[in-house]
């Protein structure tokens, strides 16, 4: 299965990612599980946002961190 998708600037899925690991921004653990997690997409768009979702959660993970803020909390909602 070819994971390399080409987005709308010409540049694939795949060689953003590369650039962000060489940059530090993700582990190399991080991305191969985005890959796994996103393997079986076949949309474009799909495909990007769980890689991305993905990465962002094992990074975070790898953080030390045991939740995955995806938006602002609520006013007044306590745990």
């Amino acid at each position: 299965m070819n994971t390399s998708v080409t987005v709308k600037n010409g540049l694939a899925v795949d060689a953003l990612f590369e650039q962000a690991l060489l940059q530090g921004a993700f582990r190399s653990l991080d991305v191969q599980f985005a890959r796994m997690i996103a393997g079986g997409t076949q949309a474009e768009t799909e495909y990007a946002a769980l890689m991305l979702a993905a990465a962002c959660l094992s990074s975070e993970a790898g953080s030390g961190h045991v939740w995955f803020a995806f938006g602002p909390a609520q006013p007044g909602f306590s745990v």
